[in-house]
């Protein structure tokens, strides 16, 4: 993890500004005119087969788990993941990744309380949240990069895996239609093979690209 060298000086400076340009900050929040409602099936009025289809059991649950802890394993001994998996998700569940974690989460809260102290010793006692929270907002800037980064990856890893599905369900359909087999058990419950997302397994993967153009509303 690389740590972020910020000179207590040029924060507070930062700050400082920021705080005397607050009243500037114009807070006005917009609502969507057009409303569309969709309603959606309770579960309680699930049957059995889509109840099935919806949620894991206990069993299946418990078989994904450890299928979890052994690809994290796999992820931490440095190997390639394996065809079937992907190692996209369980970064955290690496020592690595931990730690990084813990790290990031840590370098904020101290920027958070540093900032309070600052309050305190600086403005009598007054506290002002909007200068906590852009404390903790410039902490979370390269995270929020991060994320926004992966989640384009994902996005496109997604968009390729819904071809696919789309490739194999037509294939399916047209096999279906030249077969003149008889109906059998099996046939009612047909069995779905769903790409892997792939996305996580390669260092270049994820890649550093520039971020859309966002307009940022303080309310």
């Amino acid at each position: 993890m690389q740590k972020i060298n910020t000179s207590e000086t040029d924060t507070t400076s930062d700050l400082e500004q920021a705080y005397s340009s607050q009243d500037s900050m114009v807070k006005h929040v917009t609502f969507n005119e057009i409303v569309q409602c969709r309603k959606t099936i309770s579960r309680e009025d699930y049957t059995e087969l889509e109840a099935h289809q919806s949620w894991l059991s206990r069993e299946e649950m418990a078989k994904m788990t450890e299928r979890q802890f052994k690809t994290a394993a796999r992820m931490e001994s440095g190997k390639e993941s394996k065809r079937e998996s992907t190692y996209r998700g369980l970064e955290c569940l690496s020592a690595k990744g931990e730690a990084e974690l813990n790290g990031v989460i840590q370098y904020c809260i101290d920027a958070v309380m540093d900032e309070n102290d600052r309050q305190f010793d600086l403005f009598e006692k007054i506290q002002d949240s909007e200068m906590i929270a852009l404390a903790s907002m410039a902490c979370s800037a390269e995270s929020i990069q991060k994320a926004m980064r992966r989640g384009e990856s994902d996005a496109r890893e997604a968009k390729r895996c819904y071809r696919r599905m789309r490739d194999m369900e037509a294939s399916a359909g047209n096999n279906n239609n030249d077969s003149t087999s008889s109906f059998s058990v099996s046939d009612e419950h047909p069995s779905r093979t769903i790409p892997i997302l792939k996305t996580g397994n390669a260092k270049g993967d994820i890649c550093e690209s520039a971020l859309p153009q966002t307009q940022q509303v303080m309310c």
